[in-house]
């Protein structure tokens, strides 16, 4: 009987202690992988790998994403090369896991052994991956970061305007799937790059009415679509990004270039637009349209006997008047 108690509460102290050490392992565990702190995350996640890792049941994908990512942060790259081979060597790693671990290994490319090649290289078979997958968190998390790497490579080498055509699809590729201000301004400068060095005018102009054909369009971008179009000739389409730019932040240069763009081919209309650009009494595009109003303003001329001509004096007087009086309608509609 007395055999059979003592063999009892070894079994049970066994039990206990068995228990007890699970749960060291699972506090462990879960301490370091929610630790926000990068370098005590670091140290508790080795902790954990080297008290309980030597056993591949417990080198979970979790874990080994855990140490790959957080290696990376802290810009520990002979840790993720370290980490990153140990889990694609692991059998419960899924393509999506060694997806994420492959991309990490791309940005240690990038950003420390500066191989753009080698890069390229992860970040084509990531986006062969993600091809194959449709799902918006997949785009999130691999996608754009892939391209993103291309970008980074495209213009790095940047043989010719080819590779910087590509780094703009690319650029507008990511802004679709993240609609970030970060992505936005790739878009911008690719863009510019193609319109100012390589002439490529229609390409640059379809890539920036991307981030310009949405509400609340960066003021920036709306501007700048205007000027090419300006510069273009394409004088309708200046005029609508332009007054989109306005209607948010007016000031006496769009006025007056919407009123120079406009006056020809609707003079009430252009002339309200000048008379704007008048108000704000802003050199020079306040004086300019001021003149440019005096040029086209409709007025009725007094009758005068026959054989008589209206003087240019009075002409000029009438002119003056009913261009004042547009402009002080203009301080109205701008409460000033």
């Amino acid at each position: 009987m007395k055999r059979f108690v003592a063999v009892i509460l070894v079994m049970t102290f066994a039990a206990g202690a068995a228990l007890l050490q699970a749960d060291k392992k699972a506090e462990l565990y879960l301490a370091a992988i929610t630790e926000k702190d990068p370098e005590l995350k670091m140290q508790k996640l080795e902790e954990y790998m080297d008290t309980y890792g030597k056993k591949k049941r417990y080198q979970t994908p979790t874990l080994f994403l855990h140490l790959v990512e957080t290696a990376a942060a802290l810009k520990q790259y002979d840790k993720v090369e370290k980490y990153a081979d140990m889990a694609l060597k692991n059998s419960q790693m899924s393509a999506m896991d060694k997806a994420m671990v492959n991309l990490q290994l791309a940005y240690m490319h990038i950003y420390d052994k500066k191989d753009l090649a080698a890069a390229t290289k992860i970040a084509d078979e990531i986006l062969e991956f993600t091809g194959t997958v449709d799902s918006a968190q997949v785009e999130r998390l691999l996608t754009a970061p892939a391209l993103r790497i291309q970008i980074a490579a495209l213009e790095a080498r940047a043989e010719g305007e080819e590779d910087i055509i590509k780094a703009l699809e690319n650029s507008i590729r990511v802004y679709r799937i993240d609609h970030s201000a970060r992505s936005a301004d790739f878009v911008f400068h690719f863009s510019k790059k193609l319109y100012s060095e390589y002439n490529q005018i229609k390409k640059a102009i379809e890539g920036l009415k991307v981030i310009s054909d949405i509400p609340n369009a960066e003021l920036e971008h709306l501007d700048q679509l205007a000027a090419w179009y300006a510069q273009e000739g394409i004088d309708n389409e200046a005029r609508k990004y332009l007054k989109l730019s306005y209607a948010r932040k007016k000031t006496a240069r769009k006025a007056y270039t919407i009123g120079r763009l406009m006056y020809i081919v609707d003079l009430d209309e252009g002339l309200g637009y000048l008379a704007e650009a008048v108000a704000f009494d802003e050199a020079p595009y306040s004086a300019d349209a001021r003149e440019l109003m005096l040029e086209n303003v409709n007025i009725e001329e007094p009758e005068v006997a026959e054989g008589e001509t209206v003087s240019e004096e009075t002409l000029r007087r009438l002119r003056e008047e009913a261009v004042n009086k547009l402009v002080e309608e203009a301080r109205s509609r701008l409460d000033q």
